[in-house]
């Protein structure tokens, strides 16, 4: 058995029965099993699940969540052939499911999402859970999906969660490098809903790494508490009223955990209260911290906990808080946020009748509802409708998806424009199979007996009905143009 500090075996006797202290310590170490989202935007899930089934991938309901408004896009998967990791598989690799760990993509469905929402993401990298709160709102709304601000203070990180949001096509997400105690400062009552996933202590994470059981010391524990409790207090003052922030952390101990919950709705009585997560079923919060007693029964009751030992998942932790006041605003503060040099795009109606155009003349592709462009001297951007609204109040990273290329000679489609737009195209591209997209998932390139227009330089790509990428046609091969 892996090492635990004498402090992590004491705090474990304070909150689990001692019948299961040595349950927990056999399982937390143990890898997990492997578990997928599918993205319900882009992909029919019952279509996709029956193809795999038949190539012999197993999938299990992990049977946390009850909602009805989101098919179940969340499974643990088996597969008979593992000799391609999951991850080079085409089904990950074009965008059509994310690797994400099953806990973790429970805090999303927690948020009260509709399809206007604008929702900050504090903690976002690597962007599992942004890409589906993005994924629910285009579901819900596709002719006008709102936007996801993808917040974290690493640019290093940033650059990492770019990518998945590429891969996804999630156009809806806009990437921010940000201090999270920045956003309750200068954009009070901004956001309809926030998710903290907080950095944390880690302890519900054992499958990837012992460092967190090993050194676990309290004065550390606090540390971290302390840098919570300020991000928690900076999301509740950029909610808005009414609306709802989600606290999550993949820790165990209650220090981290309902201790600030409870320090939350004594700090801010009146103003925030406790809801329940009626939709995710799981153990409870936890009333009591070393022998103090410090959420009444009821309040314990409407926090969602995971148990490596009772879940057979990662340790997790969801809280859910209410916006039911106004915190006093009368002193404004500048807006230290916004853009101090503003990107010089191109946002004009012109260029929305050109990109259009383009996009029929080649692939038959007509409007597609919810989209707008905006376009550098080298690139034109897919984005969500909403940027428009907010585009002078955060001083962005990254929030465009480019879809064409263009030089003074020539324009060409990238392979996000095959990837999201692609199935809604009705000339000039091709079908693949199975084996030729896995190929051109790892790099490859195809050899066609297929003839297309002479103008057309580019084809769009397709698996089954569903967008997949765009290939350029040189003699009888489409050479690869997927993101590495």
């Amino acid at each position: 058995m892996a090492r635990v500090s004498d402090n992590f075996l004491n705090e474990l006797h304070n909150i689990l029965p001692s019948d299961e202290v040595e349950k927990f310590l056999n399982v937390c170490f143990k890898p997990l099993k492997k578990s997928i989202r599918f993205v319900i935007n882009k992909i029919d899930i019952e279509f996709l699940k029956k193809h795999l089934e038949n190539l012999w991938w197993h999938f299990t309901d992990p049977g946390f969540v009850e909602d009805d408004r989101f098919p179940m896009d969340i499974f643990y998967v088996d597969r008979d052939d593992t000799s391609i990791p999951l991850g080079n598989t085409f089904v990950h690799k074009a965008g059509y499911a994310y690797i994400q760990e099953v806990a973790a993509a429970l805090a999303a469905r927690a948020l009260d999402l509709k399809k206007w929402d604008l929702v900050l993401d504090m903690s976002a990298a690597p962007g599992g859970k942004a890409t589906q709160i993005a994924d629910y709102l285009m579901f819900l709304g596709s002719d006008k999906p709102w936007l996801v601000v993808a917040n974290d203070v690493s640019k290093a990180r940033i650059k990492k969660m770019a990518y998945n949001v590429n891969r996804v096509g999630a156009y809806n997400i806009a990437l921010s490098a940000f201090n999270g105690f920045s956003f309750g400062k200068n954009l009070p009552e901004f956001f309809d809903h926030v998710l903290l996933d907080a950095p944390c202590s880690g302890e519900g994470t054992g499958f990837k790494s012992e460092t967190a059981l090993k050194f676990w010391r309290k004065e550390e524990i606090n540390k971290i508490k302390g840098t919570q409790f300020q991000l928690l207090i900076s999301a509740i003052k950029t909610l808005k009223k009414g609306w709802t922030l989600v606290y999550s952390t993949c820790t165990l101990n209650p220090y981290e955990n309902e201790l600030n919950v409870a320090q939350i709705l004594e700090q801010f009585k009146g103003v925030v209260e406790l809801e329940e997560i009626s939709n995710i079923r799981t153990d409870r919060g936890i009333s009591t911290v070393d022998g103090q007693q410090i959420l009444g029964a009821e309040e314990a009751q409407k926090i969602r906990r995971l148990w490596p030992h009772r879940q057979w998942s990662g340790g997790f932790f969801i809280a859910k808080f209410r916006k039911i006041g106004s915190l006093d605003q009368r002193l404004k503060i500048e807006n230290k946020l916004s853009p101090k040099n503003p990107f010089k795009l191109d946002m004009s109606s012109a260029l929305q009748k050109e990109v259009w155009k383009t996009l029929k003349d080649w692939y038959g592709i007509s409007n597609v509802p919810g989209v707008v462009f905006v376009a550098s001297k080298e690139l034109v951007y897919a984005v969500s409708q909403k940027f428009l609204e907010i585009k002078d109040f955060i001083n962005f990273e990254k929030v465009w998806i480019p879809v064409l290329k263009r030089t003074r000679w020539y324009v060409r489609p990238t392979h996000n424009l095959g990837n999201i737009f692609g199935k809604y195209a009705t000339k000039n591209y091709i079908i693949l199979t199975d084996e030729q997209a896995q190929e051109y998932s790892l790099g490859k390139d195809l050899v066609i007996f297929q003839t297309f227009d002479p103008k057309i330089d580019y084809v769009i790509l397709k698996w089954e009905k569903f967008g997949f990428s765009v290939g350029k046609i040189v003699g009888n091969m489409i050479k690869n143009k997927m993101i590495k």
